[in-house]
């Protein structure tokens, strides 16, 4: 009612003049707080085993390896001069000595001065392997026959400048001819020993020095 507020007011007016306001309203009842529940803290997750095992293990050494990268290509062409030996069996010379016509022994390697052309796949390292063709003409004056080479090469450097070579050789050797055989007297008209030049296969061997760029 109106009554009973005035005389709540009037408990709080100053009750004189030199009380401050302030002093009232201290005397005021305090207000009731409001308490504030504390909320739920959150639980940590702990990391897994494999993570924490992996977080607290050492790194692992970095290895290194080097590797060699062979680069291949196509077959390559390349020339050569070349110092080469073949060998035949029909070796012997012929010559009349008492009446007869006997045989002695030649040179089985007989050096000739050739040019090959090796042909081999490029492998981009420093020995190459490939096949060879290649002629050759005898360095003796008294052998003129041309031989034909045949077989392998193996070529060494970065530049395949030096090669070896062996393989088959065919040449022409000589044969007694005009139906003479060895032993046998000269007729009265043949005044030198008849011989004739036959092909035969033999083997050789080489070296050879490249004299220009290989090619593709």
């Amino acid at each position: 009612s109106m009554n009973t507020k005035s005389s709540e007011l009037a408990r709080f007016e100053p009750e004189n003049d030199h009380e401050s306001k302030s002093e009232v309203l201290s005397k005021r009842p305090p207000s009731p707080m409001k308490t504030l529940s504390p909320k739920p803290k959150m639980k940590s997750r702990s990391p897994s085993p494999v993570i924490n095992e992996a977080m607290h293990s050492p790194l692992p050494e970095l290895k290194e390896k080097n590797k060699n990268i062979v680069v291949r290509g196509d077959v390559k062409v390349s020339s050569s001069i070349s110092l080469a030996f073949p060998k035949y069996q029909s070796t012997d010379e012929y010559i009349y000595r008492d009446s007869a016509i006997t045989t002695v022994g030649g040179s089985k390697f007989s050096p000739n001065l050739g040019a090959f052309v090796n042909v081999y796949p490029y492998t981009g390292r420093t020995l190459q392997i490939g096949g060879t063709f290649g002629v050759g003409v005898p360095l003796q004056e008294e052998q003129k026959n041309v031989n034909m080479y045949m077989g392998v090469t193996a070529l060494f450097g970065s530049d395949s400048r030096v090669g070896l070579h062996a393989g088959a050789s065919l040449g022409q050797v000589k044969k007694l001819g005009s139906g003479y055989s060895v032993g046998d007297a000269l007729l009265p008209g043949d005044l030198t020993i008849p011989t004739r030049n036959i092909w035969e296969w033999g083997t050789f061997i080489g070296i050879s020095f490249n004299i220009a760029k290989s090619g593709s």
